[in-house]
C-alpha cells in the first residue's frame, strides 16, 4: 500500500503544472477535514495545557503557528484561549476561505469539549471561532489572524510564541536548526516555543503493516529516493536530535516529554537499523510523540 502512495506522490511532484492541479481539486472538492482533526484537537489541548502548567500566559499574547496547512484547528485554539493575534504560515499557499470554514465548522462543533478543557463557555468558544462570511482576507480578520505564505522566518514579526503541531519532523535538518535560531531572535522577552513533533514513520499512517519507525531501516540515500515529493519528506530525527538543537539555538528547555511506543520499542530488537541508529538504546528509538516547550535563554 505505501509503494502505490509513494509512486503516486512522487509522480505528482514530477508534474510542472502542480500548483494548478492543486488549485483546481481546491476548486472542484475542497480539502475537506480529515480523521485527523480529532488528533489535532487533542495534541493542541495538551500543549496549552502543558503551557499553562509551567506558568506561560496565552490571553493577550501573539502567537505565530508553523506550518498551519489547510486547516487551522491549532491556531484557532490558541485564539479561542484568548491569544491577541494568531499569525498563519505556511511554505507554499495552502489555506483558502473553503478550508479555513471548514476548520471554524468543525471546531465549532466541538465547542463542548473545548469549552471544558480551557474553562471558557461554549458560546465563547463559538463566538471566537466564528469567522463569518465574506472574503479569505475577512474572515482571517474576523478572527484575529494573519497568513503568511510563503513564510520568511528572517523577516517573521516578533510575537511572544512560536507553536507548531506536527511540522518539524518534516524540515530539513539544517533549515530546521535556522529556524530555531529566528525564532530565538523573534522572540520577545520570556518568549516561548512549543512543539508537537510527530517521530513516527508516516507511511505507517496509512500502511498498518509497517513498523512505526520502519523508515530507520534505511539509509539516507535510499530514504532520499522515497521523498522526491516533499510532503512525504520526514527528517527521522529522533526525540534527543530536537532537544539538542534547541538547546543549540540557546532555548533552555521547560518541557521534553518522550512517549515511547511499547510496540516501536519491541520492534527495535527485530530491525536491521540502518546507520547511525545501529548503536542508539532501544528507547531513544521508539519515541514518537515528543513535546518540547522552551524558553529563549537571552
Amino acid at each position: 500500500m505505501w509503494e502505490l502512495d509513494v509512486a503516486i506522490n512522487t509522480a505528482k511532484a514530477a508534474l510542472p503544472f502542480r500548483a494548478t492541479l492543486r488549485r483546481l481539486v481546491r476548486a472542484g472538492r475542497g480539502y475537506p477535514i480529515t480523521g485527523n482533526a480529532p488528533l489535532a484537537l487533542g495534541q493542541g489541548l495538551q500543549q496549552i495545557d502543558d503551557l499553562r502548567a509551567l506558568g506561560v500566559e496565552i490571553a493577550g499574547r501573539e502567537v505565530l503557528d508553523l506550518g498551519s496547512g489547510w486547516h487551522p484547528i491549532v491556531p484557532l485554539l490558541y485564539r479561542i484561549a484568548g491569544a491577541s493575534a494568531v499569525h498563519l504560515t505556511d511554505t507554499d499557499r495552502l489555506m483558502d476561505a473553503q478550508s479555513l470554514a471548514a476548520a471554524t465548522n468543525w471546531v465549532s462543533k466541538s465547542a463542548p469539549e473545548i469549552a471544558a478543557r480551557l474553562g471558557l463557555t461554549e458560546a465563547t468558544v463559538t463566538a471566537r471561532s466564528d469567522a463569518g462570511a465574506g472574503s479569505f482576507d475577512q474572515m482571517l480578520d474576523r478572527l484575529g489572524m494573519a497568513y503568511h505564505a510563503p513564510f520568511d522566518s528572517a523577516n517573521m514579526p516578533a510575537v511572544d510564541a512560536v507553536v507548531s503541531r506536527a511540522v518539524l519532523e518534516h524540515i530539513e535538518p539544517t533549515i530546521l536548526a535556522r529556524l530555531h535560531h529566528d525564532f530565538a531572535s523573534a522572540l520577545r522577552p520570556d518568549g516561548v516555543v512549543a512543539h508537537v513533533v510527530d517521530n513516527s514513520d508516516h507511511r505507517e499512517h496509512r500502511d498498518k503493516r509497517l513498523s512505526r519507525i520502519d523508515f530507520l531501516r534505511y539509509q539516507e540515500r535510499t530514504w532520499r529516493l522515497l521523498c522526491l515529493n516533499p510532503q512525504d519528506y520526514c527528517n527521522r530525527l529522533r526525540h534527543r536530535d530536537h532537544v539538542r538543537l534547541l538547546s543549540e539555538a540557546g532555548f533552555h528547555l521547560l518541557l521534553a516529554h518522550a512517549e515511547v511506543d511499547a510496540q516501536a520499542l519491541a520492534d527495535v530488537s527485530t530491525m536491521n537499523l540502518a546507520e547511525p541508529w545501529r548503536s542508539w538504546p532501544a528507547e531513544d528509538l521508539a519515541v514518537t510523540t515528543s513535546r518540547l516547550i522552551a524558553r529563549a535563554s537571552g
